[in-house]
């Protein structure tokens, strides 16, 4: 009998992938052939797709796993915005927006650094920077030695030294790159092994506007299929799953120069609406003409925050060793 079950499901899910193909509609072929795909996976592990469970359940396992913040939350290393949103959301979908220049793959990289470890391992899918250069940053911010000296290649004997020891230091910290991705499916097969082959806690995606969405839509229902597909794929892996997105520079020269609102990410299709938690990211320096007006700020405005509080926290940019630490200046 049991045989016989799972032969009709196997046709089911067979015959409504047909018909799916036939009749698309708004449908890729890609998302046709994942979507049989993890029918056919779930009807092997057992897994129902639908599983329903009561309040009373669902509130009991709230109430068991207070006062274990870990496994609700992965800290960034920043004391005040930790304190404000309480970390990066587990299962849950977090944005983190600017324009050009003003640090959003800084940032991410520096979140990286600060909470990487053998407890938590974290990923990164870059579409925007090859790992060369991701590695260079990360040898700067550890071992002190300025970036540019790392990437063109100006080190002393001292230098040389130090980077040698900061190796030591980048193996601990358990991170993993992927960056040969490009299209949606591409990312979610690269965060599924990011997740159980790593056991990745936290995975950023960077950037969400270089993606294929694998659509003939326009780019703004493209860019909201995408940020969807990233808040599902978080969601069913159970990483906190971070999208880095580009903000247009604003309408005119003065309003380029404020910084980022909600306004802005909704210019970009649903990104609004799909995150839990959504972070604007301003650097007044990278407006100054003087340099003496330069203060080293960088302004991480939380926008929305499904848990609780929002607000601005300032943060301390040093873009010479490519590292970003609370505004006290002290690393973290």
């Amino acid at each position: 009998m049991r045989n016989c079950s799972i032969g009709r499901s196997v046709l089911a899910i067979a015959t409504m992938a047909i018909a799916r193909v036939h009749n698309p509609g708004q449908s890729t072929y890609a998302e046709i052939q994942r979507s049989a795909v993890e029918d056919l996976s779930n009807l092997a592990t057992g897994e129902n797709s639908q599983e329903i469970v009561s309040l009373t359940e669902a509130a009991m396992q709230v109430v068991e796993g207070l006062g274990n913040k870990a496994n609700r939350f992965v800290c960034t290393g920043f004391m005040e915005l930790d304190e404000m949103i309480g970390g990066l959301p587990l299962s849950g979908f977090t944005l983190i927006g600017a324009p050009p220049g003003m640090g959003k793959s800084a940032i991410a990289k520096q979140i990286i650094l600060n909470v990487a470890g053998p407890m938590i391992p974290c990923g990164i899918i870059s579409l925007e920077e090859h790992r060369s250069k991701i590695a260079a940053n990360a040898l700067a911010n550890l071992s002190g030695v300025d970036n540019h000296k790392i990437v063109f290649d100006r080190l002393t004997k001292e230098d040389t030294d130090q980077l040698a020891l900061t190796l030591n230091h980048i193996a601990a910290k358990n991170v993993f790159i992927a960056d040969t991705c490009r299209t949606i499916s591409q990312i979610e097969a690269a965060a599924s092994m990011l997740a159980e082959r790593h056991g990745c806690k936290v995975v950023f995606v960077d950037h969400l506007h270089l993606i294929d969405g694998e659509t003939s839509q326009n780019r703004t229902q493209e860019v909201s299929k995408i940020s969807g597909a990233l808040k599902m794929i978080g969601k069913k892996i159970g990483v906190a799953m971070v999208g880095l997105c580009q903000l247009n520079r604003g309408e005119t020269d003065e309003g380029s120069k404020q910084a980022p609102t909600l306004r802005r990410f909704k210019d970009s299709g649903s990104l609004e609406a799909d995150g839990d938690v959504i972070i604007g990211l301003h650097r007044p320096d990278y407006f100054a003409k003087d340099y003496d007006q330069l203060t080293g700020e960088l302004q991480v405005h939380v926008l929305k925050n499904k848990n609780g509080a929002t607000g601005r926290v300032p943060l301390f940019w040093d873009g010479n060793r490519q590292r970003i630490t609370n505004w006290t200046g002290t690393s973290v």
